[in-house]
């Protein structure tokens, strides 16, 4: 009776640790095509009629960092129920890593690598000078209570914030502020006096 509920509990502990269907598989099993597999797809095709230089290519086709992690979080009736969580970080070459964290109970590694890649494409296409990237908890916050939703919200953030948060991108503002101060003025253009309203919008 004891160890079949110890294989019932690692069962469920495991189901919850495995949040993507595409880690597991071995390839060449005929699986299903992930949104980072389009990702890269999308960028190929553009880098092919950019005509851009293999180096380049190699460099972005990739993210830069991934981190994943699995958190313990407190419920409102005592337990403690384990959730998995990812932070893609694809690339800074523009600025420091910009993306919100995505909380759906179908989120996977390879959907936030993806979406960290468009983010890069998006602050480039934008003129942001910013970089891509993305985080997500395989989690269905509209099941979790107010206050569960917070403890999961601060015990993932204490997991990933060795790599986000003002004390890491705080080195690349002000690199990127030292930079701009050196650069002689030119005439400011429409596109730059877009931006510089958008940074200076206030939040209502």
């Amino acid at each position: 009776m004891v160890g079949s509920l110890a294989i019932s509990q690692t069962a469920n502990e495991l189901v919850l640790e495995t949040t993507s269907k595409h880690e597991a598989a071995p390839g060449g099993m005929g699986m299903q095509k992930t949104q980072y597999d389009m990702a890269v797809e999308q960028f190929q095709r553009a880098a092919d009629i950019m005509r851009l230089d293999a180096n380049t290519q190699e460099i972005l086709r990739k993210p830069r960092r991934i981190l994943s992690v699995n958190f313990p979080v407190k419920m409102d009736d005592g337990r403690i129920v384990l959730y998995q969580g990812f932070r893609s970080q694809h690339n800074n070459a523009l600025g420091p890593y910009k993306g919100g964290i995505r909380y759906h109970p179908g989120v996977t590694i390879d959907e936030v690598k993806a979406l960290s890649m468009w983010m890069t494409w998006k602050c480039a296409v934008a003129g942001i000078p910013f970089g891509g990237a993305k985080g997500g908890v395989t989690v269905d916050p509209k099941h979790l209570s107010k206050g569960e939703n917070e403890r999961l919200s601060r015990s993932f953030f204490s997991m990933i914030m060795e790599i986000v948060g003002p004390l890491v991108l705080g080195a690349a503002f002000i690199y990127g502020l030292v930079v701009a101060s050196r650069r002689p003025r030119t005439k400011r253009t429409t596109s730059d006096s877009a931006t510089r309203r958008m940074y200076e919008q206030k939040d209502p």
